[in-house]
């Protein structure tokens, strides 16, 4: 990949191509916006179109990518398939839509990029790529996935990390509770098949790895970002950055407490629970409603973190693993949306799951007991009366030492007892989310009144530095 500052004309077709969308316009003016440079980037495409590739244990095969419609898994449709272009592709950028600014990340920018030959936007990611042999290129692990007809994931233009056709709104632009629930199953089908098929476990399930696009009137999600991925084959292989597998807000209580485990399903799985609550606690109404209360519950759960001397990233208290072995968010709905049962039926599964960890055990064996942490990054809560704020329901306060003695000492007792634990596959989760898009319990007068800015609705972490993109 090449960079340098575009010519005039360049300039000129960027600044007036008008997108189709609304919320294209929107990102092409923040890219352009103040007098932003615009730079022309050709990108290399690093494939062959019938370069042979091998995977884990499999044998070579041929690169093939579907180009064209999404995916919707209202049809389960193949579209059809086509080879990569070996051309270099020409864009244009200007302002990143998001930049990564994590300790632990690998400083990813996101571009909505024009390209000339073609007048229209794209996406576009640019990132440092991880030294490591373990670690291979997007665009192999996209081109792996759609030879498995994997659905509801973006289509690979060029590059090596990688270059999209599909710029897809932030999930936060959701239009009810009906609409999460069915995008969030949207990118669940999407990881489920890549697991059952392609044996690729996606590693970092969070909000803005999931998009919404919407094509020929169906609206729909996309499960992206598969850079951290691994074939099943990997897992015992050293870990491809070191106790990092995800973004920390949406990381699995488990993987933040002991960052020396072995990154399992499981945690990708209770990923999409903490995406769930952390729009509920965002867009819908809830017992915390003070917004200091409400930034501290926020730090305590998703945020809180802490370096220690060998530059290890580990929780500094035990606030979501205490509520995932309760089976419980921390917070309780105000109004009767579904989207609380939702969540209270997968939060059972969990609990029952965590019931079966040896707590004791995983730590003697993955805990970092003897490296305490000695450094805090992440930015503290609002600042509050002098008094601990750590909660698991509205009727308790309790201190940081308090939570660890009951989550050592206390049994835990599931609301629900499986048979056998219920999140070593998708099935159980697929159900729950499935049911709750079948019976359309949601479409009640709270959802099809559910608008941006709504006093009900509006964004109660508007205040709150961060999480604006998210």
């Amino acid at each position: 990949m090449s960079v340098t500052l575009a010519d005039l004309d360049d300039v000129h077709a960027m600044h007036t191509h008008i997108p189709p969308q609304h919320y294209l316009r929107d990102y092409l003016d923040k890219a352009i916006k103040g007098g932003q440079p615009i730079y022309k980037v050709l990108v290399n495409n690093l494939w062959k179109k019938k370069e042979q590739v091998k995977s884990g244990n499999e044998e070579p095969y041929e690169v093939e990518v579907r180009r064209g419609p999404h995916y919707s898994p209202l049809s389960f449709e193949d579209q059809g398939r086509t080879g990569i272009d070996e051309s270099p592709h020409s864009f244009l950028i200007g302002r990143p839509l998001t930049a990564s600014h994590s300790p632990t990340g690998r400083g990813t920018r996101c571009f909505a990029a024009y390209s000339k030959k073609e007048d229209r936007l794209v996406f576009l990611k640019d990132l440092w790529r991880l030294d490591n042999p373990n670690v291979r290129p997007e665009l192999e692990i996209y081109s792996e996935l759609h030879r498995h007809a994997v659905e509801c994931i973006a289509t690979p233009i060029c590059g090596g990390d990688v270059t999209l056709p599909e710029i897809g709104q932030p999930l936060s632009e959701y239009l009810h509770s009906y609409d999460l629930i069915w995008l969030i199953l949207c990118a669940f089908i999407a990881h489920q098949q890549a697991w059952t098929r392609a044996y690729i476990l996606h590693r970092d399930v969070s909000a803005t790895n999931i998009v919404i696009v919407e094509e020929g009137g169906i609206r729909v999600a996309l499960l992206v970002d598969w850079d951290l991925s691994q074939h099943a084959t990997q897992f015992q292989d050293k870990p491809t950055q070191l106790h990092q597998h995800g973004t920390w807000m949406f990381m699995s209580a488990l993987m933040q407490k002991f960052p020396n485990k072995e990154y399992e399903l499981s945690d990708d799985l209770e990923s999409f629970i903490h995406i769930l609550n952390f729009f509920a606690l965002r867009f819908h109404r809830h017992d915390i409603t003070h917004p200091s209360l409400l930034s501290s519950h926020l730090h305590d759960v998703y945020e809180a973190a802490a370096l220690n001397s060998k530059g290890i990233l580990r929780v500094v208290n035990n606030q979501k693993f205490l509520n995932m072995s309760r089976g419980t968010p921390g917070f309780q709905f105000l109004e009767n949306d579904s989207l609380a049962t939702v969540i209270s039926d997968l939060m059972s599964l969990f609990q029952d799951h965590y019931s079966r960890i040896d707590i004791a055990g995983m730590e003697k064996k993955c805990g970092l007991s003897s490296q305490e942490p000695t450094k805090a990054w992440l930015p503290q809560p609002v600042s509050l009366p002098a008094q601990p704020l750590l909660r698991t329901t509205r009727s308790r306060v309790e201190t940081t030492k308090e939570l660890d003695r009951m989550l050592l000492s206390t049994p835990v007792t599931p609301k629900y007892r499986f048979s056998t634990d219920p999140v070593l596959d998708h099935q159980m989760m697929k159900e729950i989310l499935w049911s709750a898009v079948e019976s359309r319990s949601f479409l009640d007068k709270t959802a099809l009144n559910w608008t941006q800015g709504s006093p009900e609705t509006m964004d109660q972490f508007r205040n709150f530095v961060g999480h604006k993109d998210l």
